[in-house]
Parts: structure tokens; C-alpha cells; sequence
């Protein structure tokens, strides 16, 4: 992706656009219903402001689909297997009624919703939140760092912000920021935002199917 000629890359934009986000999360919460937006998972749609106030100071080209196949196949299988083992407690057969209940009642939860109300999340979780996750947690953020200090420093402090960004969601903080990893590093060899999509898409997929499994196993308990 192309840098404009003569940019400075500043932290300061990464905190005032961190900034951004936690003020339009808070301003929702008090406008809108906030179990609505906890059990839609919308949070992170919220992501469009920090990611307006950065394109004005760092366009590019977002959604470039110039790919090198030979190139782009092994970070993204890499993503897929990544995603795979942190999103998914393996194996399922070994799973503790812990874990079977949690999937479980994800699941009974996204049952209850509308027909409407859950398209919309569907569509929330499997297109709308990888997009916007990546524009901002690599396109931005890890852009900033790898060229205000180098690649390494870029994927482990942007994984470090994409993880402590999950504030609002019960997750551990290995099932966020081991992705957060592999994904800098997908859109590191990819250079496309829409690969690295693909790779965060198919990890909310997978838990998607966790919470099925979940719900099967909860049945012959």
C-alpha cells in the first residue's frame, strides 16, 4: 500500500484515534440501550471513527486486490491454522462442562434473536467486524509502528492494542493477541487487507461453530 510522499508517522495519532473509539463506544452506550449493543456484538463497528480521523492523515489505497498467490498461500493457511487453535478449544470431545455451557448458551443466545436481528449479526460478526478490525488494527496501527520503528515492534504492539481492545468481551488475553499476531503477520506478506478479512472472518466463523458443537454436546449432558 502506498505511503503519501513527506508523511511522518506519529504515535500521537495512534492514541488521539484509540481516543476516538473509547469516546464513541461510552457516547453510545449512554444514547443507546448497552445490553443491545453487548448482545449484538456491535462494538466494533464503532471503529469507523478512528479510522476516518487516520485515512485523512494516511490515505491509501484500502482495498488494493493486486495479489501474488504464490506469495499470499502460506500466511494465510498459516492465519487459517492460527485461528484454528485459539478459537477453538481442541478437541472438542475433551471439553469440560465449562466450556461446553459457555458455547452453549452463545449459542441459545444468537437462537433467540430475530430472523432480522440475527442476519445483521451474522453479517456484523462475519463481514462488517473483520473488515473494520483490520483497517484499523493493521492497516492503521501496525502500518504507523512498522514505519515509525520496524516490523517486529509493528506486530507485537499492534496485537498488544488488538487485545487490550477486547476490553468489552470475555476473552482471555491469548485467544486475542496470539491472532492479533498472525494476522499482522498475513498482512504483512499479503499486503491486502482483504486477506487478512478472510483470516479474521474464518476465526469468528470457527467460534460460530464452536458454539454449535457447544449446544450438541450440551444435549447429552
Amino acid at each position: 500500500m502506498r505511503n503519501v510522499i513527506g508523511e511522518t508517522w506519529r504515535i500521537s495519532d495512534i492514541v488521539i484515534s484509540v481516543l476516538i473509539f473509547m469516546f464513541s463506544v461510552l457516547l453510545a452506550f449512554f444514547v443507546f440501550n448497552i445490553e443491545m449493543l453487548e448482545e449484538m456484538d456491535v462494538v466494533f463497528i464503532f471503529l469507523l471513527f478512528p479510522i476516518a480521523f487516520l485515512y485523512k492523515q494516511y490515505p491509501f489505497d484500502i482495498f488494493s486486490l493486486k495479489l501474488d498467490i504464490r506469495s499470499t498461500l502460506t500466511p494465510l493457511l498459516i492465519g487459517f491454522v492460527v485461528m484454528y487453535i485459539f478459537m477453538l478449544p481442541f478437541p472438542p470431545r475433551a471439553w469440560n462442562l465449562e466450556e461446553i455451557n459457555y458455547f452453549s448458551n452463545e449459542f441459545n443466545s444468537i437462537s433467540e434473536f430475530s430472523w432480522g436481528k440475527r442476519w445483521f449479526y451474522l453479517l456484523n460478526l462475519i463481514v462488517l467486524t473483520p473488515i473494520l478490525s483490520e483497517l484499523y488494527f493493521r492497516g492503521y496501527i501496525y502500518r504507523i509502528l512498522k514505519n515509525r520503528y520496524d516490523m517486529i515492534t509493528g506486530i507485537i504492539v499492534s496485537s498488544l492494542i488488538y487485545s487490550a481492545m477486547h476490553f468489552q468481551l470475555e476473552t482471555a488475553f491469548l485467544e486475542t493477541f496470539m491472532p492479533g499476531l498472525a494476522l499482522a503477520y498475513v498482512y504483512e506478506k499479503s499486503n491486502s487487507i482483504i486477506v487478512a478479512s478472510l483470516v479474521h472472518s474464518s476465526g469468528n466463523v470457527i467460534w460460530l461453530v464452536a458454539c454449535y458443537w457447544g449446544h450438541l454436546a450440551s444435549l447429552k449432558i
